[in-house]
C-alpha cells in the first residue's frame, strides 16, 4: 500500500493498493547484498538464513565521517535563539524558499 491513512498532514494521498517494486518474487534478494564480516560471508552454513549474496567487509573500525569524500570539515555551527539565524564558521547560511518543485502534486492523479 503507498499513502498516509491517517490524513494527519495536508500532503496526505488515499491508499492505494497495487503492486510495489521490489514485491515480486525474488526481486529483492537480487538487488541486494547483506554486508557481514568475512568469517561471515566465508561460512557455508551460518545462522542468517538469507537469500541475498553475502558480501564480507574489513578494515571498517576507523572509518568515520572523515573518510568521506569531501566530508573531512568541520565548522562552527551557532543558532541564534532569538532570531533563528544559523551561522557556520560566521557565514550565514540561508535556503531560499523553491520557486517551483518538479514532480510535486501537480503532477499526480
Amino acid at each position: 500500500m503507498t499513502g498516509d491513512p491517517n490524513a494527519s498532514t495536508d500532503a496526505c494521498e488515499p491508499l492505494v493498493l497495487g503492486p510495489q517494486f521490489g514485491a515480486h518474487g525474488a526481486t529483492a534478494a537480487d538487488l541486494s547484498v547483506a554486508f557481514v564480516s568475512l568469517a561471515a560471508a566465508a561460512a557455508a552454513s551460518d545462522r542468517m538464513p538469507t537469500r541475498r549474496r553475502r558480501v564480507g567487509v574489513r578494515n571498517t573500525r576507523g572509518i568515520g565521517p572523515s573518510a568521506m569524500v569531501r566530508n573531512d570539515r568541520t565548522g562552527l555551527v551557532q543558532v541564534d535563539a532569538s532570531t533563528g539565524r544559523v551561522t557556520l564558521d560566521g557565514d550565514l547560511v540561508s535556503s531560499p524558499p523553491a520557486q517551483s518543485v518538479s514532480l510535486n502534486r501537480l503532477y499526480f492523479l
